[in-house]
């Protein structure tokens, strides 16, 4: 998986936005973000991110305007223990809200995969960062889990399936709308 940018692309990314990981007091921020994107999409509210972000507070990156300070975009990516990975791959699992919180791995613990439950920018300056950022901590990850198998994703828009085409990933069961790739550095 690469991303590659140009170091002027970078540069101004950099000027423009400010990377953080979420704390609890911006729960309430995020769940209402842009009309309620999280919870429309990916079904996920205020108590669930709560819950998720006390397991691993790494699960999401936001992304903000450094004039403004307002929020402009994130990421949210499960590491996902190998009970999680297997009930994809049964079927049993078929979006992130049915991911429960003992099949995400703590900060601290080894992830056999990854899954992605949703990106989203206000427009796409901020999407291209953001991409830029998500394949970057997906390298990292990977690099401290080498024996990770999988980056699972469930795309429900046009861009996610452009995305999910574009980089090769592959529909692993017809009734899941799930797909795979396989990790590699």
């Amino acid at each position: 998986m690469t991303d590659a940018i140009s170091t002027r692309m970078l540069r101004r990314f950099l000027r423009q936005y400010t990377i953080h990981y979420p704390d609890l007091n911006s729960v309430d921020e995020i769940c209402a973000f842009d009309d309620r994107i999280l919870e429309r999409t990916a079904n996920v509210d205020s108590t669930l991110l709560t819950r998720r972000l006390v397991i691993n507070n790494q699960i999401m990156r936001l992304l903000r305007k450094k004039s403004t300070s307002e929020l402009a975009g994130y990421y949210l990516l499960y590491p996902i223990n190998r009970e999680c990975e297997m009930l994809i791959e049964d079927g049993r699992i078929l979006k992130s809200s049915q991911i429960t919180d003992d099949l995400i791995c703590s900060g601290g613990a080894r992830a056999a995969s990854l899954y992605l439950s949703m990106v989203y920018g206000v427009d796409r300056i901020s999407q291209g960062f953001l991409i830029h950022l998500l394949y970057k901590d997906i390298r990292e990850i990977i690099r401290k889990n080498p024996d990770m198998r999988s980056l699972f994703v469930r795309p429900v828009t046009p861009a996610g399936f452009r995305a999910v085409e574009k980089h090769e990933f592959k529909k692993f069961r017809e009734d899941s709308g799930i797909f795979r790739r396989l990790i590699s550095l």
